[in-house]
């Protein structure tokens, strides 16, 4: 991924980073950590020995976030970020929207022209996890949501791994592919990801 685009990919993020913390910058509190400290765990199509970049921190409410950036060793395509939510003691989420109402919030999506396409629930090693393929003009993209962790009353959990996949301009993906990928999302503490897709 060149220099230009890794860029463009941090900006994404730091712009997912405010507009998720009500906080005008990243500040102190957000810094840059290892792939072995994030955690996290995705080995989709593309990704392996590609490009990484990892940022956690905690806003004034005491919510810690993670963000995982992933690229391929060399051009655009393909990318995905994965971002991981722990709410703090006392506190859960009561509601999720499906994934496929998620797809606006990615920075790489804006003004585009989406076309949803097949969506559903597979289980990886985390647990459940929801997906819904889309076409973004010609990108072909997978969503995904997954909550987990405590589960108080009617909540849905302590804990929400948030993401997309795109593998470049190409077909929209079919059922089987998308559950291929959101299978190979895990983490080291809460589920190690299955092997690499091939």
């Amino acid at each position: 991924m060149g220099n230009t685009c890794r860029e463009l990919v941090f900006v994404a993020v730091t712009a997912l980073l405010v507009s998720g913390c009500a906080s005008e910058s990243l500040g102190p509190e957000y810094g840059e950590i290892s792939e072995a400290e994030s955690g996290l765990q995705f080995s989709a199509p593309g990704l392996e020995g590609g490009y990484r970049k990892f940022i956690s921190g905690q806003d004034e409410k005491f919510i810690d976030r993670l963000v995982g950036v992933y690229g391929p060793r060399q051009g655009e395509f393909p990318h995905g970020q994965l971002v991981l939510i722990e709410m703090p003691p006392g506190r859960h989420f009561t509601r999720i929207n499906p994934p496929k109402d998620s797809i606006g919030d990615w920075g790489p999506f804006k003004n585009r022209t989406i076309t949803n396409g097949p969506e559903g629930t597979a289980v990886n090693a985390i647990g459940r996890i929801d997906y819904a393929a889309f076409l973004a003009d010609n990108l072909s993209c997978v969503v995904f949501r997954q909550p987990f962790g405590t589960v108080h009353d009617t909540g849905r959990g302590t804990r929400l791994l948030d993401g997309y996949y795109c593998k470049g301009e190409a077909p929209m993906m079919t059922e089987g592919e998308a559950v291929a990928i959101v299978q190979t999302i895990g983490h080291r503490k809460y589920g190690p990801a299955n092997p690499p897709v091939q």
